[in-house]
């Protein structure tokens, strides 16, 4: 679940005090017309644009047209998508939950704990409007957000180096038992 049926009701809000505020949402998924309906109930069909599926250059571009990316997922295991933002230089909201919440730090990013619905609604719009407002804070967590990426280096290369020290040491330990 990303969280979309969140994201709407909260940038609502968002949209309410923020009038050039808009929301792209890419993909697709077998949820998009309740989420359309949504979006037509809550008079927002100006403001949320339904992408629908893109290619990977196209969403990079999108990323790289954007000031914020925002994840409200509650099963995210990982989360490169969130990388991939960092990677380009935008300050992040996600969940604090999952992958996302090992990735996103209160440098890169604000993490949004997935207490009651009303709290998660209400935390997301609280995020969308504090960086806004806050051109030199999104720049802030933009450029720290890269040097994460940049210093962590989530490339495969390393993920595979690491998998195998992982395992050496586990036989190594295993063998001294």
């Amino acid at each position: 679940m990303k969280g979309i049926q969140f994201l709407i009701p909260a940038f609502k809000i968002v949209a309410d005090q923020e009038p050039s505020a808009v929301l792209d949402l890419l993909g697709d998924g077998e949820r998009r017309q309740l989420l359309e309906q949504m979006t037509r109930d809550l008079g927002l069909t100006n403001r949320v644009i339904f992408h629908g599926w893109v290619t990977a250059d196209q969403a990079n571009r999108h990323l790289r047209q954007s000031d914020v990316f925002v994840m409200p997922s509650l099963r995210e295991v990982g989360g490169i998508v969130l990388l991939e933002a960092m990677a380009v230089g935008l300050p992040v909201i996600a969940t604090d939950w999952g992958g996302p919440a090992i990735h996103v730090t209160s440098d890169t990013g604000i993490k949004i704990p997935p207490t009651t619905r009303e709290g998660f609604v209400e935390g997301f719009a609280d995020a969308m409007l504090r960086l806004a407002r806050d051109p030199a804070l999104r720049k802030q967590m933009g450029e720290a957000g890269r040097r994460r990426v940049q210093a962590n280096l989530y490339d495969w290369a390393q993920k595979t180096d690491r998998l195998i020290e992982i395992y050496k040491e586990t036989l190594a330990a295993s063998r001294s038992v």
